[in-house]
């Protein structure tokens, strides 16, 4: 989809540096409760103007209790929220300079389109073009229709129209692809993204789905525990994750944590004793060989974990082996390297033929050989051993997050 470089109100972003960008939104030591539980602890967070920050957190993390203190529809117990310098926390919501776009839409359910699109525009004095947003949200063939009666890709166009028709200079975002079919939310996606570059308008987006965030953002706020553990632009926080929690939040499918005796990752240390909590990516994992027909009475093969000069290697037991359209994904099961350790790891790798810059017959071989280990997951008996996995992960790719 293209700007329509007719509309006059849109203008595009200049290129700057978000650094040098004055704050549009600074929240300090910003705290909330609700009885005996703490949802907000002692957060702080900026966001500069014409910003498309994202802020990503799993479900109850506290995202929705965040945008609504901005929006002044609740009060902090503690803290400060600045908008373009000022302190707003005890501003009524509608004297405040923010918008907000909930999960299932906003307006007036009674009313048509064009009605909840008229008052939205009304309330600054009509300065606003309606016919610009119905043509760039394509809601010409709904205006007439009220706004119970919109699917859910149509309710979050107007909610989005009537955010932009506000004239605020700052939109919040409360999940707005909830509950939409995933076609319909990449269009949606797509459609906050244009309005975000075409405006200059800073966006806060909440969101506990990564794929969202690494689309959109300019940069992420991860939200775990009531506060803000990582801010960064996605390659930084996908890259360098402060600890497991953040990282498990990114990326699909996420991390998995291992482990790992501590002399594999620090072979200088002389203490030689204790492990490491060690990240690794399924899709990072490149298979070595597969084996599917064991001997009919098999019930062990060598396994385990070991590392070498080029990375961590792994042989297990397959214990599920699906094609997933663009990849295949894998589990395989294996035993803790120092068996009287022992703890059994579930390594999850997900593998599509083409990643591993295998020519076109390795490609098909291995391609084969996990077309029958599918087969046998779906008619196997029961917990019957019928192949295993050999791969490896280069040591770059292994991120190291606490002693264990």
């Amino acid at each position: 989809m293209h700007p329509d470089s007719s509309v006059p109100n849109f203008k595009p972003i200049p290129i700057q540096t978000l650094a040098i960008q004055p704050l549009a939104i600074e929240i300090a030591d910003l705290g909330k409760r609700y009885e005996s539980i703490r949802v907000l602890d002692q957060l702080s967070l900026s966001v500069a103007q014409g910003e498309l920050l994202v802020i990503l957190g799993e479900s109850g993390c506290g995202k929705s209790t965040l945008l609504r203190l901005i929006a002044g529809l609740e009060p902090p117990q503690h803290g400060t929220i600045q908008i373009a310098g000022v302190d707003q926390s005890r501003v009524l919501p509608h004297k405040r300079d923010v918008a907000v776009v909930f999960q299932d839409g906003n307006g007036y359910e009674h009313l048509s389109v064009r009605q909840n699109l008229e008052l939205a525009a009304k309330k600054v004095g009509g300065r606003c073009q309606i016919a610009d947003w119905v043509d760039l949200l394509k809601l010409g063939g709904t205006l007439n229709q009220k706004l119970a009666e919109l699917s859910g890709g149509q309710s979050r166009r107007v909610a989005i129209a009537r955010a932009m028709l506000s004239g605020k200079s700052i939109v919040l975002l409360d999940e707005p692809l909830a509950h939409l079919n995933p076609s319909m939310g990449e269009e949606i996606r797509e459609l906050i993204q244009l309005v975000h570059r075409e405006t200059n308008t800073t966006f806060v987006y909440v969101t506990h789905d990564s794929d969202e965030a690494f689309y959109l953002a300019d940069r992420i706020a991860i939200l775990e525990s009531g506060k803000i553990q990582q801010v960064g632009d996605p390659r930084m926080v996908y890259d360098s994750p402060h600890g497991k929690e953040v990282s498990q939040l990114l990326g699909t499918p996420t991390v998995d944590i291992l482990k790992l005796p501590r002399k594999w990752i620090e072979p200088d240390d002389q203490s030689d004793v204790g492990f490491i909590e060690c990240g690794v990516r399924p899709h990072n994992w490149k298979i070595h060989r597969i084996e599917i027909d064991l001997p009919e009475h098999s019930t062990s093969h060598p396994q385990g974990l070991s590392i070498t000069d080029e990375g961590l290697v792994v042989i297990g037991s397959i214990v599920n082996c699906r094609w997933m359209g663009s990849h295949w994904w894998l589990a395989i099961a294996c035993t803790y390297p120092e068996g009287s350790k022992g703890i059994d790891q579930l390594v999850k790798i997900r593998i599509t033929c083409e990643s591993h810059g295998q020519d076109s017959h390795e490609s098909n071989t291995l391609e084969r050989q996990l077309v029958a280990a599918e087969y046998r997951c779906r008619t196997r008996n029961g917990s019957q051993l019928f192949g295993y996995v050999e791969a490896i992960i280069p040591r770059k790719s292994i991120q190291c997050f606490s002693n264990g």
